[in-house]
């Protein structure tokens, strides 16, 4: 789970009669400028004074750690609605249910406790939004094989979770008690956990030590996975018996073709092609100068197992910071990493616990008997869940962005330099934009493509007169070409998606949920193949409107031309 790392903020709290001074530090956020120059344009600021006895969080303070809660995405689309609007209300805070979410966790933590009554207020907001539905459930088959392992690794008070089989989510834990707020849910002993650092550490004074130096974490997580179910007593021999098999992991390494070929034309099967790639380049390199060291018996590793083991630290391991000042590290976690993702799941970030020498996941609200125990993995936007995790956030669909860069080129040449010095100087130099279906051709996208369109007199005219790049056209000239090329650009990314409408890939869908499984299995699409549909119809959908827009554009500026 991600909800620290979206804010890294240091609150102050401090009583001065009847207020208490709250600070937020931007310093070390991702985009920390453009947060920033968004505060202040809203009014919003970083201090704020909070009356001891208020029985509500002040809408500034809410809109504020919405804001620098915001992911690049996020942050993207309130700066084109402020652009567009010049208005706080059009800019809706928070952005949606993963923006919510970090607000209400941020608002938790940061909150001095002085402030009795509006924790309370806060409490019960955060209560009623962490509580996600738990679809109808059956008993798991290997629900027996978690209770022993659980019962033999772990302590009294992570012994009331049970292994169900959800209609929405498959496989996942439930709770067979009810939590209050900062109850544990699951503690799991340090010994359980695996980490590269660890494997490093024991490791250190042998003849593997060498072999490790140039391995990623990652890697070395994988290889710490396959040698602890190697060993012949080891907590994770028996726990790899409830673990998905190699073919059953919801990762990139597992898609076949049909997958790859359904996401043709877009950066991401690019990716998942190139990780495939390197997966093998590494089995090839790596594992054949530590295998023999590193496993009893100094068994060899197919590539199969190593795949099965990097495609667990990828979808499995969590980041933990155990408080040495290492920050967070990537962690394999029994029985935890079952959880399962919900953008309002109830359950707060793992932290380590000294006193235990244990991770702990206690409730950050009150969890009903009988619900389903989620997690949030982070505001990961839906590519990288697909290419991680296999499966989207269907509350986040809509939001689904189509990614691309316009910017001036790298040239030493004094016109195409003093481009990028303009938008760097309007806080809006970033190459990359996002099309939406709400937001299909943005205003900051286009004030940054007639920069880019225009020729040295007219930079010139515009450097002299300051002219506002998103307030409309700089010359008709410029305009139509601006709509032109943007046409010419959005048309070719759709029509690099495979398939055919967005209207066709549903029907397929559609089609395909009707046809029994029984009867016909060959006939069903993989669940995967279906999860990219999902995701292919929405950048399909966004285009489809930033084309038609982009057209539209461009027809009026030959017509005013």
């Amino acid at each position: 789970s991600m909800d620290a790392a979206t804010v890294d903020q240091e609150t102050i709290g401090q009583q001065h009669g009847e207020t208490v001074s709250l600070s937020i530090e931007l310093d070390e956020l991702p985009h920390a400028d453009d947060k920033a120059r968004l505060l202040d344009e809203l009014g919003l600021g970083t201090e704020h004074a909070l009356p001891v006895d208020a029985d509500q969080v002040p809408d500034g303070l809410r809109d504020a750690l919405a804001i620098v809660s915001l992911t690049e995405h996020e942050l993207y689309g309130v700066l084109c609605d402020l652009a567009e609007v010049r208005a706080l209300p059009a800019v809706r805070l928070p952005v949606g249910k993963r923006n919510e979410r970090a607000v209400h966790v941020q608002i938790h933590k940061r909150l001095p406790e002085t402030a009795v009554r509006m924790r309370a207020s806060a409490a019960a907001a955060r209560h009623a939004f962490m509580r996600p539905p738990t679809t109808a459930s059956k008993a798991d088959p290997c629900g027996p094989k978690l209770s022993n392992f659980i019962a033999a690794h772990l302590p009294a008070d992570s012994r009331t979770v049970e292994l169900r089989i959800y209609k929405d989510t498959g496989r996942g834990l439930g709770t067979t008690r009810s939590l209050a707020e900062g109850d544990v849910a699951l503690r799991i002993p340090s010994g359980l956990l695996l980490t590269a650092p660890r494997l490093r550490a024991r490791l250190r004074g042998t003849s593997v030590e060498a072999e490790l130096q140039d391995v990623d974490d990652d890697t070395a997580l994988a290889l710490a996975l396959l040698a602890a179910c190697a060993e012949p007593v080891s907590a994770w021999t028996t726990y790899e018996a409830l673990m998905p098999t190699a073919a059953e992991m919801p990762h990139y390494s597992s898609w076949g073709e049909a997958e790859l070929e359904a996401l043709d034309g877009t950066a991401l099967a690019d990716e998942a092609r190139a990780a495939m790639a390197a997966l093998h380049e590494t089995f090839k390199i790596i594992v054949p100068r530590v295998a023999g060291k590193l496993f009893e018996g100094g068994g060899l590793i197919s590539f199969e197992r190593f795949r099965w083991a990097a495609a667990a630290v990828a979808t499995r391991a969590l980041l933990v910071d155990f408080g040495d000042g290492e920050g967070k590290v990537g962690t394999l976690v029994p029985v935890a990493d079952m959880l399962n993702h919900h953008v309002r799941a109830p359950l707060a970030s793992a932290h380590f616990d000294f006193e235990s020498d244990s991770l702990i996941f206690s409730a950050a609200a009150a969890v009903p008997a009988g619900s389903q125990l989620r997690l949030f993995y982070g505001p990961l936007p839906g590519a990288e869940l697909l290419l991680q995790y296999g499966f989207l956030d269907t509350d986040a669909l809509d939001a689904e962005a189509v990614r691309f860069d316009v910017e001036p080129p790298d040239s030493e040449d004094e016109s195409e330099m003093l481009k990028k010095a303009v938008l760097l100087a309007c806080g809006r130099y970033t190459a990359s934009h996002f099309v939406t279906i709400a937001r299909p051709c943005s205003t900051r996208l286009l004030g940054a493509l007639r920069l880019c369109l225009l020729d040295a007199e007219g930079l010139e005219g515009l450097v002299a007169s300051g002219v506002d790049l998103e307030a409309g056209p700089i010359n008709a000239v410029n305009e139509s070409m601006v709509w032109s090329v943007l046409a010419q650009l959005l048309q070719q990314m759709r029509d690099n998606l495979p398939g055919g409408s967005a209207d066709e890939d549903e029907a397929l869908i559609l089609k395909d949920s009707t046809l029994s499984t029984d009867l016909n299995p060959a006939a069903k699409l993989s669940y995967t193949l279906s999860i990219i549909l999902k995701w292919r119809i929405c950048q399909k959908r966004a285009l489809d409107l930033a084309v038609d827009c982009s057209r539209r554009g461009e027809a009026a500026a030959v017509a005013s031309f």
